[in-house]
């Protein structure tokens, strides 16, 4: 049931200004000013943030209605209901903690980004951005296809951005200290995450708390 509801989730589409962004990127205007190339960018990951904003809601109500059936089958002493209940918001609770990092990830790009559109003379700066956008696309590609296809969209148009500026040489961005810094954003990102949920998810009854998420 869970599987369903992700999938019809993530096929639902925020509409975008589809025309505008066609004709930044037709090839005619791959020079144009590289301020408005990453502008395009912040917007499409603006929008990706706002479809997992949207799901992160929905899978909170949804744990809380598993959770409030839970309890009500504990007191009715319906111990295999309760069970079922309860894994079903452990199912829930692991995707939400996935989801919700991957959300504060993409925050964190936005807003580097967001400065390297100020300063644009740090292109070479939009490495670490694409590493986490490679590493949150990893991360939520077996649960939203479709939100993991936009990121690896903007990652590829990012990473055209820095050789047009001719900042850096097209090498391999591991060759950089990029991916330790993002892993460590990303781990910043993961705290956050746990302390969040002990603050808005209410713990389930000690007898159903079998199952730990890895």
């Amino acid at each position: 049931m869970l599987e369903a509801m992700l999938k019809e989730w993530d096929g639902e589409e925020k509409p975008t200004h589809r025309l505008s962004i066609f004709r930044i990127f037709r090839p005619e205007t791959r020079s144009r000013n590289l301020r408005e190339r990453i502008t395009i960018c912040i917007h499409t990951l603006k929008v990706q943030k706002e479809k997992l904003e949207i799901i992160i809601f929905r899978l909170k109500r949804k744990d809380r209605e598993f959770f409030d059936k839970c309890v009500k089958a504990q007191i009715a002493r319906d111990d295999a209901r309760a069970k079922i209940y309860a894994d079903e918001c452990l199912q829930i609770r692991k995707i939400f903690r996935i989801v919700l990092h991957c959300k504060i990830a993409l925050e964190q790009v936005i807003l580097r980004l967001e400065t390297i559109e100020i300063f644009i003379d740090l292109a070479g700066a939009i490495s670490i951005p694409i590493h986490l956008i490679y590493e949150v696309r990893e991360r939520i590609s077996g649960i939203l296809p479709s939100v993991s296809s936009q990121l690896g969209k903007v990652a590829a148009d990012l990473e055209e951005i820095v050789v047009v500026a001719g900042r850096v040489r097209h090498i391999p961005l591991e060759a950089t200290g990029a991916t330790e810094e993002a892993r460590n954003i990303l781990e910043e990102a993961r705290m956050i995450v746990e302390e969040r949920v002990k603050r808005i998810l209410p713990d389930l009854p000690e007898e159903d708390k079998e199952v730990e998420f890895t």
